[in-house]
């Protein structure tokens, strides 16, 4: 039995969140962004695992994977400073131009094809290749759409793209399948639906273009992204190693069934933890640009306290219906697929924690710092994982999941202990001149 004083404290925590989720406009909009287009995507994965067969999910996830990881590194240089130089007027989106925008999706789309037939090699014709390319370009155009909405303020428009992208992300691929079940069809499906997601991202928007462009925000902008671009990167693969390294020892059965497991899980705690970070992280970076340090970090604990007050009930609920969940994701067809999903859960919280746990090298513009310490965790996973899968199996990939996301967050706090500002003082001189 849980004390009474706990159980108190934590009531009154869990009240003081939904209080705050429903005075704040933007947390409201943010989570309207995620609940319903994460909902249907729980739908998705099950509806697709059924209509295509595991195998072919299992196709799909791999490539997926891989497609954002190409994305991340990309256009990740382009998002993330979207959102570090809000309020800059000098470096605005604008201001870069159209062809460094362009330029990186499309390299990002076709740095995929010698990696998907290097993966898949009995399985990438033609068709499947070019899917992967879209799907590829797809998710590099829509991210960097979004994070612009975000720089914005514009929570709205992001979550009408959100929306639509969940809502086509589920109907066109179960048509496709339902025609001609195939890997190529499921990859291209989503890919279209992706694209289609950007639409409502571009009323309203100014665009790059050759009148716009300042003199060295390009430049600007690239010092800064490069390593963010990399720590996308890696993040990815910090994050999704374990289907790779169970592809090369297992077979696209185990692969399809622990990625839709994987899938749900962390879809699920996306769906309510990261619309917190969405919400805070133009607030955060607003209040440190203008020279109001000691606020942005207020702010940004505030945002990891009231996650970690969401996050508790979830936990409860999900161990209580696991078995439930795990059956539904994989369809059966592992037995035991229960045990990965306490792990992959806990795994997904210490990954959304630790975003927010980095804030403070990323206001201070450590992003070097972050890509050694993302580099360090990634390296700890894929060994973990070619050690122990081969003997444990999926089970080791869950367990592993959660020791490397949390070897991550522990890493972000010691680096960030001492970084703690005593007073709100203008800032004074260039941002750049701040150590990395």
């Amino acid at each position: 039995m849980m004390p009474a004083t706990v159980r108190l404290t934590l009531d009154r925590a869990i009240a003081g969140a939904a209080l705050q989720l429903v005075a704040d406009r933007d947390l409201r909009w943010y989570f309207g962004s995620k609940l319903a287009p994460g909902a249907l995507g729980l739908v998705s994965v099950g509806a697709l695992v059924r209509l295509g067969g595991i195998e072919v999910y299992g196709v799909f996830t791999l490539i997926w994977t891989v497609g954002l990881v190409a994305a991340n590194v990309g256009t990740g240089w382009l998002r993330q400073s979207v959102l570090r130089f809000v309020g800059d007027g000098q470096r605005t989106f604008i201001s870069v131009g159209a062809l460094p925008v362009l330029g990186s999706i499309v390299a990002a789309g076709l740095s995929v094809i010698p990696v998907t037939i290097w993966l898949l090699p009995a399985r990438a014709n033609v068709s499947l290749v070019l899917a992967a390319v879209c799907l590829t370009c797809s998710l590099a155009g829509q991210s960097v759409a979004v994070s612009v909405l975000q720089s914005l303020g514009n929570p709205r428009r992001v979550a009408t793209s959100e929306a639509v992208r969940a809502s086509l992300s589920l109907a066109i691929p179960c048509i496709g399948l339902v025609l001609w079940p195939s890997s190529a069809v499921l990859v291209g499906s989503v890919a279209f639906a992706t694209a289609l997601s950007i639409l409502p991202c571009l009323p309203g928007v100014s665009l790059p273009s050759r009148a716009t462009v300042i003199p060295g925000a390009a430049v600007s902008w690239w010092r800064f992204g490069w390593p963010m671009s990399v720590w996308l990167a890696v993040s990815t693969v910090l994050q999704f190693s374990d289907r790779l390294v169970l592809q090369s020892f297992s077979d696209l059965r185990t692969v399809g069934s622990y990625s839709a497991v994987y899938d749900i899980v962390t879809r699920g705690v996306g769906m309510l933890l990261f619309p917190i970070t969405m919400t805070f992280h133009p607030r955060i970076m607003r209040s440190w640009n203008s020279g109001l340090r000691r606020t942005a970090q207020a702010l940004n604990r505030k945002s990891m306290r009231l996650q970690i007050v969401v996050f508790l009930p979830v936990l409860a609920l999900t161990w209580e219906s696991r078995h439930l969940l795990a059956d539904y994701a994989s369809g059966g067809a592992i037995p035991g697929a229960a045990s990965w999903v306490t792990p992959i859960l806990l795994g997904a919280f210490c990954w959304q924690l630790a975003l927010s746990a980095h804030k403070a090298l990323e206001m201070l513009q450590r992003t070097r710092t972050m890509l050694v310490l993302v580099i360090a965790c990634a390296t700890f996973n894929v060994v973990a994982n070619i050690c122990l899968v081969p003997v444990y199996g999926a089970n080791a990939a869950a367990w592993t999941t959660l020791g490397s996301a949390l070897l991550y967050l522990v890493l972000c706090r010691m680096a960030t202990y001492r970084e703690r500002p005593t007073s709100d003082i203008p800032l004074v001189g260039n941002l750049e001149e701040t150590r990395t």
